[in-house]
């Protein structure tokens, strides 16, 4: 009879012999392309996605972006992400409904570390469409799509000398096999710095294909659009978070 060899002390993500990410390093991305889109909508149409503690507007800003990563830590791939601006102690933050991709690294790492509510989808992306529009869709199962985007650039606009900061509260829950407990519930709030090398202004629009019960986060109608905008960047994530249990 013979033990194993590796050691259940070491901070790695499942399976512990080929981590799909490591959780000790920041996570880098670079050659990002992306385009924001911000609407309001009214908020009875997405109360019952966002925890009671959080507070919102009447029509409250929201915003889905598309984004291509070139290379990353955990791989390049294309993401769709919505997210709610929402108060919590008196902070100002984006709320994340959804995010989806189809990288199994970043799926789990953003999930299991940092509460992102990520899931498997497929997004498309198209920067270069054959005229001046850029377009885009996402996709859950593969084939059937429930958002598209198109996005016209505009006019350059002048950039920062500092890092934006893209403040997320996300809310992170860890199961138990005690279904009455989950191991861990907590909202952590997640500062991701980017570095724009680039950035225009532009016209953006969103075509949500609702009707679908298990996408409730695809049934919005936007009740105004307040900006759009289109950026090259790199960024960074890191693991200095604020903590607040549940």
């Amino acid at each position: 009879m013979v033990n194993g060899t590796f050691s259940i002390q070491d901070d790695k993500a499942l399976p512990v012999f080929a981590p799909p990410y490591t959780s000790q390093e920041p996570f880098h991305f670079s050659g990002m392309t992306s385009v924001s889109i911000m609407y309001r909508v009214r908020a009875s149409q997405i109360q019952h996605l966002v925890p009671r503690e959080l507070e919102m507007e009447d029509e409250p800003i929201m915003t889905s972006f598309f984004v291509h990563y070139g290379t990353s830590t955990v791989g390049e791939y294309n993401e769709y992400g919505n997210a709610v601006q929402v108060k919590y102690n008196g902070k100002t933050f984006d709320y994340y409904l959804v995010l989806v991709l189809d990288n199994d690294g970043a799926i789990f790492a953003g999930r299991e570390i940092f509460g992102y509510p990520k899931i498997f989808g497929k997004t498309n992306f198209h920067p270069s469409a054959g005229s001046k529009v850029m377009t885009g869709n996402v996709e859950r199962p593969a084939g059937r799509s429930l958002i598209e985007f198109e996005f016209a650039p505009k006019a350059p606009l002048e950039l920062s000398a500092e890092p934006t900061i893209s403040k997320a509260l996300n809310l992170r829950v860890i199961p138990s096999t005690d279904p009455t407990k989950p191991a861990i519930k907590e909202f952590v709030a997640v500062d991701m710095q980017v570095e724009f090398s680039e950035k225009w202004s532009g016209e953006g629009s969103l075509k949500f294909n609702k009707g679908f019960a298990s996408v409730p986060w695809a049934n919005i109608d936007v009740v105004s659009y307040v900006g759009s905008f289109m950026g090259k960047s790199k960024a960074i994530l890191t693991n200095e978070v604020e903590r607040f249990p549940l």
